[in-house]
């Protein structure tokens, strides 16, 4: 069977990459920024942007993982809502630490 691999395809991951890589740096900041001044809000930001690096990584297997396998179907359902449930705990970690500080 060959791989057929789209253009669109090609360009989510890609561009999940590119997130990835952006993710990494934000956490390398902020890790760099608590190391200097030690308060909670940072403490914060490094949780987020840690758990958006968790997303990332679990978005960009899940596309890896559909494209070796051929099918886009298999549990689509199931597995998409992992990285949903992580941007939501992230985004509540950013709302809590923007409401306290």
């Amino acid at each position: 069977m060959a791989l057929e691999i789209g253009m669109a395809q090609i360009i989510i991951i890609i561009l999940q990459i590119i997130t990835l890589f952006l993710s990494l740096k934000l956490l390398n900041i902020y890790r760099k920024s608590y190391k200097e001044i030690k308060i909670g809000y940072t403490v914060g930001l490094i949780v987020f942007a840690a758990l958006i690096l968790l997303k990332n990584i679990a978005q960009l297997s899940l596309s890896i993982l559909f494209l070796s396998t051929g099918d886009q179907n298999i549990m689509i359902q199931d597995v998409r809502i992992f990285p949903t449930i992580i941007e939501l705990i992230a985004i509540g970690v950013l709302y809590k630490i923007t409401t306290d500080y």
